[in-house]
């Protein structure tokens, strides 16, 4: 399993005109130069968004886990990103499922009233 955002001190290298190698950069104490990198994991997704998202529209998505618990979306070809924390995006789901859940049963308990509004106007006596 990938563990995201892991903070991992990685040797600079430089490429080689010569060769073409990747070689380790030395500093002036002759100790090789590092960085701190954090785990990234970029996709793209399989479908192309909708004519509601304006001069975005047919593009593909590209995704990203970033530094730590970060979610990055942005249309491809762009740089219009939008970080979101994961424990926002789960609460959110959360939140729509049960909402969905609770409109549902408001939908069925207002179709048994109209069928029951229905019901009594053709019981109701012809004056």
């Amino acid at each position: 399993m990938i563990t995201i955002g892991i903070n991992r001190i990685r040797a600079m290298r430089k490429r080689d005109k010569t060769s073409g190698k990747l070689l380790a950069i030395f500093g002036a104490d002759d100790k090789p130069l590092t960085k701190i990198v954090s785990d990234e994991v970029w996709r793209v997704t399989r479908g192309t968004l909708t004519g509601r998202y304006g001069r975005d529209r047919d593009r593909k998505l590209v995704v990203g886990f970033v530094q730590g618990d970060l979610l990055a979306l942005r249309p491809q070809g762009t740089r219009q990103q939008v970080e979101v924390d994961l424990m926002e995006v789960y609460q959110w789901v959360l939140h729509r499922k049960a909402t969905t859940a609770h409109m549902l049963k408001l939908r069925e308990r207002k179709a048994a009233k109209t069928q029951a509004r229905i019901e009594r106007r053709l019981r109701r006596p012809i004056k």
